[in-house]
């Protein structure tokens, strides 16, 4: 895969959020770093086949899921990791998902994408494909997000 449609996902995701807040993301590319040195509470896990295949994860601390979640809920208080956190942050990425399947195709580029897994927990770790590309996503007034991009050709 090239590069270059790593923006698609990042583009993807700067839409989603902008569509639900007007908090900025600012987007780090980390590099020698693997998924599985990460520890956060919450990840969701999501596959994609086509032209190309592999996975995308959204890794957070429960924090950052509980403020996306209120954000998403219309401002709905979240005290706790529960269901609802669980079903707002795959559907939060599944959006993000289906809106790089789109920029995919307008650029005649083939993904469909698997429905999302959402882990809980502590001390939990994720397998991935290789090579992986790993950007960290800070939201301003929400916190951190792992976005971690999996792809083998």
């Amino acid at each position: 895969m090239k590069e270059d449609y790593i923006q698609n996902y990042i583009d993807a995701f700067e839409a989603v959020l902008e569509s639900f807040t007007e908090s900025n993301a600012i987007f780090k590319i980390l590099d020698n770093r693997s998924v599985s040195d990460l520890n956060y509470d919450i990840s969701v896990i999501m596959g994609f086949v086509g032209d190309f295949r592999g996975q995308v994860n959204f890794i957070m601390a429960k924090g950052v899921a509980m403020s996306l979640t209120s954000i998403l809920a219309g401002g709905m208080e979240v005290t706790e990791i529960n269901e609802l956190v669980k079903s707002a942050m795959g559907e939060f990425s599944n959006m993000v998902m289906g809106n790089a399947c789109t920029l995919f195709s307008e650029q005649g580029i083939s993904m469909d994408i698997t429905p999302p897994s959402v882990i809980t927990g502590e001390d939990f770790h994720i397998s991935n494909l290789s090579p992986t590309f790993c950007h960290d996503i800070i939201i301003d007034g929400i916190g951190k997000i792992c976005f971690d991009i999996a792809v083998k050709n």
